[in-house]
């Protein structure tokens, strides 16, 4: 078991071992940690995307850094591309925010959770945390809240435009902060289908579908996330498209730049389920179909003309506060479908602390 190979680990003489609770074919079992083993969660790797294996982890009161990995069994990190294959993403990267380049000096970043995952970009991410009595803590930092609130300030440097950066506290959202708001909002309609069918190795949700626009005209559809070069989005006539397209956690779509930003219908046919939608309904937030198995969902929104800037930066306060340990983290989201998770910061209030053996070890 999972239990007796950390044992095992810890006994050996020589470097420090360590592991990654990891997702492939088959899942870990987070109700096996140690914290002085198991260092970090795998929220992507080209077996698809994990959210709910770091939920896995923070629900029990860990303190996990979050990373990404390849995986594709062909020996090309960061250029693992799926292909026609069993692998439903482009694999992940982690980035390292390690002093110098060498072991010495990774090995003491992993052991901070001083790190970053992504969905195979290589963004740029600056979060801290900076107490009323102005004490700082970087990704994956444990620091006391003291007294007041205490700010976070993010700074995100995109390989495409910043969609939105989502604001997590454990498993609840905090805030979706955005580079613009509804005021800013037009003829672009972005559809996303996303999520799994389980957890295991048959995962793989299958989105076949069509999407026709009536009452409007398509100016242009910028796909997303078709990773397979023989399965493009196709376009069936003047306003209509055809796909094959399969998820595996992870997202695909396509974003339509419309002649009218409020005119017509969107009628959206796919292997999990049918939908039908008023143009002038499309909003801000999305409007989410839920599609069963592991968060399997269609959403559709809407964007301004323009892209936004690859640059994105925010501070903001952190208010109410649980007792005992608060892991502060992001989600930075790209318009092109790519994405990033920070290690949490793990915001101590009044010094409680979760009870066993969790937190044993680990500051």
């Amino acid at each position: 078991t999972a239990s007796v190979l950390f044992e095992k680990l810890k006994a050996v003489g020589g470097p420090r071992p360590f592991a990654f609770a990891h997702v492939g074919g088959r899942y870990a079992d987070m109700r096996i940690h140690d914290p002085d083993i198991e260092l970090a969660v795998e929220v992507h790797s080209a077996w698809g995307t994990f959210e709910w294996l770091v939920e896995d982890a923070l629900s029990r009161g860990y303190r996990i850094g979050i990373c990404a990995n390849s995986d594709d069994h062909k020996g090309r990190p960061g250029a693992s591309y799926p292909g026609a294959g069993k692998f439903g993403s482009l694999g992940g990267l982690t980035c390292i925010l390690a002093r110098k380049l060498d072991r010495k000096h990774v090995f003491e970043a992993l052991a901070s959770r001083h790190f970053y995952a992504t969905t195979g970009h290589r963004c740029l991410i600056d979060l801290k945390v900076v107490t009323a009595d102005n004490r700082q803590a970087m990704i994956g930092d444990v620091i006391d809240a003291g007294p007041g609130n205490p700010v976070l300030h993010v700074d995100v440097s995109g390989t495409g435009p910043v969609e939105s950066v989502v604001v997590r506290n454990g498993l609840k959202t905090v805030k979706v902060q955005r580079p613009y708001d509804s005021r800013d909002l037009g003829r672009r309609i972005k559809i996303l289908w996303s999520g799994a069918e389980v957890r295991g190795r048959a995962r793989m949700a299958a989105w076949d579908g069509t999407l026709r626009v009536t009452g409007n005209r398509v100016l242009e559809a910028t796909p997303i996330n078709f990773w397979n070069s023989n399965c493009p989005l196709e376009q069936t006539g003047a306003d209509g498209f055809a796909w094959r397209s399969v998820t595996t956690g992870g997202v695909a779509g396509m974003i339509l730049t419309l002649e009218d930003p409020r005119a017509g219908w969107i009628h959206m046919k796919t292997a999990q389920r049918t939908i039908r939608l008023a143009i002038k309904s499309a909003a801000l937030e999305p409007r989410t179909w839920d599609c069963g198995g592991l968060s399997k969902k269609i959403e559709i929104y809407r964007l301004p003309d323009q892209t936004t800037a690859y640059e994105f930066s925010f501070d903001l306060p952190l208010g109410s506060l649980a007792p005992g340990d608060n892991p502060i983290y992001i989600c930075a989201i790209q318009e092109d479908g790519h994405m990033a998770w920070t290690s949490p910061v793990y915001l101590i209030k009044n010094k409680l602390k979760a009870q066993g053996s969790p937190l044993k070890g680990k500051t």
